[in-house]
Formats: structure tokens, C-alpha cells, sequence
């Protein structure tokens, strides 16, 4: 959690959408493995736009529920929801190409 919290203020200080190595990614409990299919998420995950990144990640990899990823992002929790459906939408989009 402390990672997270770490990431996003880093992210928020930069305020620069940038790609990450999807190597960044290994570590993160949803992505165990070398699988060809973790490779393709990870990868995924590192074009994703960073608001979308973060609230993906922590909804879905870290497990927290809405309230907790706001206060970790320091956002409304209807933010993290808005956030979410267009961030499980783009990672849709991105896994069809």
C-alpha cells in the first residue's frame, strides 16, 4: 500500500501522462509469472493513461474497494467509479487491438 500511495503522488507531482516498462508491473499480485499472458496485461496496463492505470490497478490487482482506492487517490469515490468503467473500457479497447 505504501508503494501505491508512493506511485500516486509521484504521478500527481509529475502530472505527465507517460507509458511505463511493463516490467514496472511484475510484482503486483494479479500478474505472477512469466506467462505470455501476463506479458500482454502488463503491457496493456503500460499504455493505459495514468489516472486510468491507478484506479485500475488498485480496484482490480490490489483488491482495495472504492472508498479506500479514493483515499489512496485522494479522490471522490464516484470519481474511482467514473474512472473505473472507462478504465476497464479502454483496457478492453486496447486487449482487442
Amino acid at each position: 500500500t505504501v508503494t501505491v500511495r508512493e506511485a500516486v503522488r509521484v504521478a500527481r507531482l509529475t502530472a505527465v501522462e507517460r507509458t511505463v516498462d511493463p516490467e514496472e508491473f511484475v510484482g503486483l499480485p494479479g500478474l505472477v509469472g512469466d506467462g505470455e499472458l501476463s506479458a500482454q496485461v502488463r503491457d496493456v496496463l503500460a499504455r493505459m493513461p495514468v489516472h486510468h492505470r491507478a484506479v485500475l490497478v488498485l480496484r482490480e490487482l490490489e483488491e482495495l474497494d472504492e472508498r479506500s482506492a479514493a483515499e489512496v487517490l485522494d479522490i471522490a469515490p464516484g470519481t474511482v467509479k467514473s474512472r473505473l468503467h472507462r478504465a476497464r473500457s479502454a483496457f478492453r479497447k486496447a486487449w482487442q487491438q
